[in-house]
């Protein structure tokens, strides 16, 4: 965490005003490896306090559907289900991108990340730390 906010500050202070990174930029330098260090351990808790809730899971296939976990109870219980290696590969070296407007990817669409927006309210520039959104799985 402390290189990584090195590795920004001399970011910041070597760019010119038109490269300056803005604040999704900064958010995911500290996000990235947060969230790899996650995938990495093997404590549930460590990924789950990373979600946003309710946190929306697509499964692809001949039998497609979306699940919508409405608690951190309900994604314990279903952690295995949810984090599969597909998602935990792609969590631990995806290659993440933001995609504006406060949310990004991992992968191909694997899993998307953003800020939360609590009582109508969203963060697109503003306070708030990104988290996992949407886990898209393929059957």
């Amino acid at each position: 965490m402390l290189a990584s906010a090195l590795l920004l500050g001399l970011a910041l202070q070597s760019a010119t005003a038109d490269e300056r990174p803005t604040a999704d930029d900064l958010e995911l330098a500290l996000f990235e490896p947060q969230i790899r260090a996650a995938a990495n351990s093997r404590q549930h808790s460590d990924l789950i306090k990373l979600v946003d809730l309710p946190l929306r899971v697509n499964t692809g296939g001949p039998t497609a559907r979306t699940r919508y976990y409405h608690t951190v109870k309900s994604i314990e219980r279903d952690f295995p289900r949810i984090f599969t290696a597909e998602i935990i590969r792609a969590l631990q070296a995806g290659k993440y991108e933001i995609s504006g407007f406060g949310k990004g990817m991992i992968g191909v669409g694997d899993v998307w990340f953003g800020r939360p927006c609590h009582a109508k309210v969203c963060y697109p520039e503003g306070p708030g730390h990104f988290r996992i959104m949407v886990i898209n799985q393929s059957d």
